[in-house]
């Protein structure tokens, strides 16, 4: 089952959360061209990529850092297979 919040308001503020089989997975700002530091370096803009902002909301990172323990990085394996068998 899933579920979905959503924090803030404006969408550059806007910060995704998903529940997936008991995992928080987030939808963060990490395209390299709509940072800001990069977009002003390049002067680049969301229309240079359309292919990236175009599949940018379907994107979701796993939960990863170093202090997961065991038993959690095999509750995200064992969820990843599980979401992947029912794709495939």
């Amino acid at each position: 089952m899933e579920s979905k919040r959503e924090l803030g308001s404006a969408p550059s503020a806007r910060l995704e959360i998903r529940t997936l089989r008991g995992l928080e997975l987030v939808q963060p700002e990490f395209l390299l061209h709509i940072q800001p530091y990069w977009k002003e370096k390049y002067n680049l803009k969301d229309s240079d990529f359309p292919i990236a902002m175009n599949n940018f909301p379907q994107l979701m990172s796993l939960p990863i850092y170093t202090k997961l323990s065991n038993a959690e990085v095999k509750t995200i394996i064992n969820a990843v297979r599980e979401i992947y068998e029912e794709i495939v």
